[in-house]
């Protein structure tokens, strides 16, 4: 199970680089460009004498001559290149070149030793010299014209923006007035209210029964009190 995880992992990382190796990538202008190549590998002995690199809508191509006229064909991302110049140092045509700058596997066939053999390289195509292209636009121009009308319509818009935050402005204070007006009203009608009803009739008459009670209740004792004596 971990090792399914860490897998995973790893061709996660894989595609995020090669994700953002292919987002830097440069684009390079359409054109005919003379560029080196370095080799590495093998005996060191073969060079990239020539190297005419054609770039033409985001595709490249090149023909190249070799030092070495032993070789009869090289192979680069699994595409096969003949010699084609037998009677000089091998030329291969048309050959696609995946990337600039960046090492690319080759595999070559030399005849010059006792029997063909295959040998494999690392061939860098330098940039040097080759154009990129501008992908940049400029900025649209406008005419006096349409810069008087935009101002136009940006003045009516501020103008109009202004009159409807004054306009709703003097509906908020408005409303605050009219609410204002009408929150003393009710106090003042509240305090009136109240002052009319003054005091609760109910309560006047349980006083009274009160009263009235403890009066007789204190005549009756009174009145006992006398007697016994």
């Amino acid at each position: 199970m971990k090792i399914k995880k860490i897998f995973a992992a790893l061709l996660a990382c894989v595609m995020m680089l090669c994700i953002s190796t292919s987002a830097m990538a440069a684009t390079y202008a359409d054109g005919n460009y003379n560029i080196s190549v370095d080799i590495a590998g093998g005996t060191g002995k073969v060079k990239v004498t020539s190297c005419k690199l054609k770039v033409a809508g985001g595709k490249m191509t090149a023909d190249i001559v070799l030092s070495s006229k032993g070789y009869s064909w090289i192979k680069i991302n699994g595409v096969q290149y003949n010699n084609s110049n037998t009677g000089g140092n091998s030329t291969f045509t048309n050959v696609a070149i995946p990337a600039l700058d960046q090492g690319v596997a080759v595999s070559g066939e030399t005849t010059t030793m006792s029997k063909p053999h295959v040998i494999d390289y690392t061939w860098t195509f330098s940039s040097n010299g080759v154009k990129t292209a501008d992908t940049t636009q400029a900025p649209a121009q406008h005419s006096p014209a349409n810069n008087a009308t935009t101002n136009n319509n940006t003045t009516g818009n501020n103008a109009a923006t202004t009159q409807s935050k004054t306009a709703q402005s003097s509906s908020v204070e408005a409303y605050s007035s009219v609410e204002a007006s009408s929150t003393v009203a009710l106090s003042e009608a509240t305090v009136e209210e109240e002052s009319n009803e003054g005091f609760p009739v109910w309560a006047i008459v349980l006083i009274a029964v009160v009263v009235v009670a403890a009066v007789a209740g204190g005549v009756v004792v009174y009145n006992k009190k006398k007697a016994n004596k």
